[in-house]
């Protein structure tokens, strides 16, 4: 999944903790930095 994927998933609506998952991050605060 790239960056771009996870920004358009958070803007509409998905949990972050799903979106940390999918993208292999350590924090749900890294997913949310980058």
């Amino acid at each position: 999944m790239t960056a771009r994927q996870a920004t358009a998933l958070i803007q509409s609506g998905e949990n972050a903790k799903t979106v940390q998952t999918l993208m292999g991050h350590h924090s749900v605060a890294f997913t949310m930095d980058q």
